[in-house]
């Protein structure tokens, strides 16, 4: 067996392992981003008898180097369950299985202290930040100067987290894209080495096919920014741009997804997202307790990509079924039968790497169908690729060179 398998926990098949813990500690939140999935928050945090007991499963059976992601609600209204999470990680870890702690937070309530907690256990720090003032309205009125100060605050008491463990999400909607590469460009030049732009999971039925041009020029934008940047910095902040690794001034293709698979990893059941209740679900998104399912279809699904409880008995042997069960879900499979009112997904020269969550199928408003994608993320996902084999071909051969760069089934000249 390699040596990086070596701690692998095999249940029923072998790419059924545990390799995470999404852990939902409290379903509220201090902010009310309109396009959260999370529209039920109601409900009791979870209590330290589950977490203990999640942990356990997870420690226990999980891959070495198990990653622990602390999420919401907001995590950090639950502060205290944090620390004492911690604490019992750090006393039963073995040093072969240490674990990985990732805290998700949207940043209002982190302070210098608790900023200093998160460096001293290596956390990484998943940020939920829309950028400009404009487009983080939206997400909280009066937050971005809070999250402004933040970020100068991280970047120079604490430069090792700011450096090496801080990621900024950028959730974009229809209203936001024409403030998406300003926002890109601001956290560009906070300094902020990772940062990740998606489009909403949610309803985009607002949408307008002559947002277009919109999208296409705010990308442009973000490509130039990233190539100016890349020349003064050597790096590639953005994620959808860092499939090429950047070694001084070369740029290596890494392997791309199979054209044929599932929408996403989920199906696996590799990640236990286990909620305030013990429920264990193979993502945060399908739990039921901190949501209205909006369609049958997403809560038909949702059942079908429930593993069990964590506190049960026979958790495991539901976990060992999970994966020969899910793997027949519809939304979650086979994206070459998906397609929008763009395209059938099958005749896209960007299948093998497009990604769109397939819970985004389920908040289309009156959809029945497991393959219909929203067109909102099919225009985001199809000229956020084309801008990734521009930066490509310009990283690569520079503005003005004849060099020609192969990707599926077409060829680009730069």
């Amino acid at each position: 067996m390699p040596e990086e398998s070596a701690d692998v926990f095999v249940s029923g098949s072998k790419n059924n392992v545990i390799s995470a813990l999404a852990l939902v500690l409290t379903p509220k939140c201090n902010l009310n981003c309109g396009y959260c999935f999370e529209n039920s928050k109601a409900g009791r945090p979870m209590q330290w008898s589950t977490l203990r007991t999640a942990l356990d499963v997870g420690m226990e059976h999980g891959e070495r180097g198990l990653k622990i992601m602390f999420t919401g609600g907001e995590p950090l209204l639950e502060y205290p369950l944090i620390r004492r999470a911690v604490s019992y990680v750090r006393e039963r870890e073995r040093r072969r299985k240490k674990a990985r702690l990732t805290l998700l937070t949207n940043g209002t309530l982190l302070d210098d202290a608790r900023l200093k907690f998160l460096s001293s256990n290596s956390f990484r720090l998943q940020l939920s930040f829309d950028g400009v003032e404009p487009a983080q309205d939206v997400r909280g009125p009066r937050t971005f100067e809070r999250l402004d100060e933040l970020m100068t605050a991280i970047s120079e008491r604490h430069r090792t987290l700011f450096r090496e463990f801080l990621s900024v999400s950028i959730t974009v909607t229809p209203s936001t894209v024409r403030h998406m590469a300003d926002s890109v460009e601001y956290l560009m030049s906070k300094g902020v080495r990772s940062i990740t732009v998606a489009p909403i999971l949610t309803d985009s039925s607002d949408w307008k096919v002559s947002q277009t041009g919109e999208l296409e020029a705010q990308f442009s934008r973000i490509v130039r920014a990233s190539l100016s940047h890349l020349g003064r910095t050597g790096r590639v902040p953005l994620n959808s741009f860092q499939g090429w690794e950047v070694p001084g001034s070369r740029v290596r293709k890494r392997p791309t997804a199979g054209r044929r698979g599932s929408m996403c990893r989920a199906i696996l059941g590799q990640t236990l997202a286990v909620d305030p209740d013990g429920e264990v679900h193979a993502c945060v998104t399908l739990s039921g307790s901190y949501q209205r399912f909006e369609s049958d279809l997403l809560r038909s699904h949702a059942a079908r990509m429930r593993i069990g409880n964590v506190c049960s008995k026979d958790f495991i042997s539901e976990h060992a079924r999970f994966a020969d069960g899910a793997s027949a879900a519809p939304m979650f499979s086979r994206k070459d039968r998906k397609f929008s009112s763009y395209r059938l997904c099958c005749d896209c020269e960007y299948l093998g790497r497009c990604i769109i969550c397939p819970v985004s199928i389920g908040h289309i408003p009156g959809n029945r169908d497991p393959n219909r994608v929203p067109d909102f993320c099919c225009a985001f996902n199809f000229v956020s690729l084309k801008c990734r084999e521009q930066f490509l071909n310009r990283a690569l051969f520079g503005e003005t060179a004849t060099h020609t760069v192969r990707s599926g089934r077409r060829s680009m000249t730069a």
